[in-house]
């Protein structure tokens, strides 16, 4: 997303390409050359074995997946097959507040829901589905280092491109900025 690659720049000093960069991980080995990845509905997504097996082993070898923008129990069935794919034997657990993740450049103690900006503005509401309460989740590797983050319940994507629209809550906003800019900064130096 163009709009958190400009957060990004312009909040840190990591150095950030202007434009987002798709990366499919049947392009040969494309997918090595980045070190965060970014994945929004990925309660829909579909892998093939060969895609689950490199993301696997893009993750064993200090990639970092963000996952996110996905809400209720059916979008978090398929992320679940999709994500035991990829780590058969690893679990998905919940984050607890005390967890770099949360303190790597923002000190962040409360996570609010981050709201999805369509359901917010028809419906009222700020998740889809039954996806009621907000949930920050991973897999860990090994040594304990988060490998995949996952805001479920959540649209940080949202957060970031409406960021400058008054109809979307502010404060909403910039939790949704300072928990991707710790991603970033976490993927980066953990």
């Amino acid at each position: 997303d163009r709009t958190f690659a400009a957060i990004v720049r312009r909040l840190t000093r990591i150095d950030v390409r202007s434009v987002e960069q798709p990366v499919n991980p049947d392009d040969g080995n494309d997918i090595y050359h980045w070190p965060y990845l970014h994945v929004a509905l990925p309660g829909a997504w579909s892998l093939s074995p060969t895609q689950a097996a490199k993301l696997r082993d893009y993750l064993y070898r200090g990639g970092f997946l963000f996952c996110d923008s996905f809400f209720g129990t059916d979008e978090w069935d398929g992320f679940r097959d999709g994500m035991q794919m990829i780590f058969p034997d690893r679990e998905i657990e919940e984050l607890p507040d005390s967890d770099p993740v949360f303190h790597t450049l923002y000190e962040l103690t409360e996570k609010t829901q981050i709201p999805n900006f369509r359901t917010l503005m028809y419906r009222g509401t700020a998740y889809r589905a039954d996806g009621v309460e907000p949930h920050w989740r991973a897999v860990r590797d090994d040594h304990g280092r988060v490998m995949v983050a996952i805001a479920f319940n959540n649209d940080l994507g949202d957060a970031w491109h409406m960021a400058d629209d008054p109809r979307y809550p502010g404060e909403a906003a910039t939790l949704g900025m300072k928990i991707g800019i710790n991603a970033v900064v976490y993927a980066l130096s953990h």
